[in-house]
């Protein structure tokens, strides 16, 4: 009965994300919101990931994070269990010309060990942005198997929805929607993909370094968004655009603040893998 249950949400999940497929960009990427946020992800990305390496993207989405390091060399294998994300994101790879630095897979994140016996090497390292681990049931599996699937040295980033929110507490405080304010400070909390609740929980940076510690050591974590709008407040952010614009810098330089860098919409946090425990379980 569980197993049933479990599989209809997951159903349910991917028809939401196919649903979203077709307005993601326009409605997340392409505005300014959102391009900030994806524009701090891919700085960091290009600091870990050179030329010439091999990268997972675990819930490539409609591509673009794929497509920014592959214009830079960088070889990428995409994974998503949604194939309207997937075609989104191979018409979009096709569009750049990018088709042999790009590989796409209809793979969802309960099932990335068929990577570990399928490729004959392992990856130089892998991100998953704005999410994905945040409607995993079991992060401690999904470390350890991220953990086997990477190269010794191997680098891991990940963009994780943060459990206390500065900007979205505040902001729901003071529009009187008490319990809207503090819905993710619960933990689990219902997000709306494609018209469809999805249910969703949140995390602290503290809480996901534990999960994949055995695994992993810390290198970073940075926030996002924690003194301006999170993208889903877009109508919010072009009422006070140039105020929200002057407080960008601000923004920024709290972001890898010890305490602050808690209190961001999203948090990037980014590994090295822990060779001794890694080999430790194999």
């Amino acid at each position: 009965m569980r197993d049933e249950k479990k599989e209809k949400t997951r159903l349910r999940s991917i028809d939401a994300f196919n649903r979203a497929s077709t307005s993601y960009d326009a409605d997340f990427s392409k505005t300014h919101l959102g391009q900030y946020s994806r524009a701090r992800v891919q700085e960091r990305l290009d600091k870990l990931f050179r030329p010439g390496m091999l990268v997972l993207d675990i819930g490539c989405g409609t591509g673009e994070d794929a497509i920014h390091l592959a214009q830079r060399g960088v070889h990428v294998i995409g994974c998503d269990y949604s194939p309207g994300m997937l075609d989104r994101a191979g018409e979009k790879i096709r569009k750049a010309g990018l088709v042999k630095d790009i590989e796409l897979r209809l793979l969802g994140i309960e099932n990335l060990a068929k990577l570990v016996e399928e490729l004959p090497m392992g990856f130089d390292g892998l991100y998953s942005n704005f999410g994905p681990i945040n409607i995993i049931d079991d992060i401690p599996a999904f470390a350890k198997i991220t953990a086997r699937l990477l190269d010794p040295g191997g680098k891991a980033l990940h963009v994780v929805m943060n459990r206390r929110p500065f900007f979205e507490t505040v902001y729901f405080l003071l529009h009187g929607r008490t319990h809207r304010a503090f819905a993710r400070w619960k933990g689990r909390a219902y997000v709306t993909v494609g018209g469809f609740p999805i249910e969703s929980r949140f995390y602290s940076p503290s809480e996901i370094t534990r999960h994949f510690e055995y695994f992993f050591s810390v290198e970073r974590v940075e926030a996002l968004s924690i003194i301006i709008p999170p993208p889903y407040l877009i109508g919010h952010f072009r009422r006070r655009r140039k105020f929200y614009r002057r407080l960008t810098r601000l923004d920024r330089w709290m972001s890898p603040m010890p305490l602050l860098n808690s209190f961001g919409d999203h948090f990037i946090i980014e590994f090295s893998r822990n060779e001794d425990m890694v080999k430790a379980a194999s």
